[in-house]
């Protein structure tokens, strides 16, 4: 698996995969669509990464029980990184995007050489092809407090 849980343990939700144009496998990095299914991120700004799946739900399947790990803020996850380019000791602390051009293995893996889009968070260098963080971006975020709330 390409995405597994380092420290914390993450809920469990279910989820229904409508769309019979994705193939979603286990450890890809989904969300929700506007119809509030699972569906892959786009690797665009409306990205809302809801978590891991951990069932492969076939293209032209409708599953209604896809178990997905949610992202919550308390976990940290192990990722592994793409064929384009290694992680460097350097990346800690950079922002990273899910790899869009893995067909094998879809949105499952760390291009740690695109930040276009911040979906991961690198908080420690494992190897060339592994690294340690947490979801950005995430649906479940808990909302930002201020002193100045009323």
């Amino acid at each position: 698996m390409s995405i597994k849980v380092y420290k914390g343990k993450p809920p469990v939700s279910y989820y229904t995969k409508g769309d019979t144009t994705i193939r979603i496998v286990d450890g890809s990095v989904v969300q929700l669509n506007t119809s509030g299914q699972l569906s892959l991120i786009a690797n665009d700004s409306d990205d809302k990464i809801l978590g891991v799946a951990h069932k492969t739900v076939a293209l032209s399947s409708t599953d209604n029980d896809v178990p997905v790990q949610l992202a919550v803020e308390d976990v940290e996850w192990e990722v592994t990184t793409d064929s384009d380019g290694g992680a460097l000791a350097t990346d800690v602390g950079r922002f990273a995007a899910f790899d869009t051009g893995d067909t094998t293995n879809p949105r499952a893996t760390l291009d740690v050489n695109d930040s276009t889009v911040p979906h991961f968070l690198i908080t420690q260098f494992v190897s060339a092809t592994k690294v340690r963080g947490r979801f950005a971006r995430t649906t479940l975020r808990k909302p930002a407090t201020h002193d100045f709330d009323s």
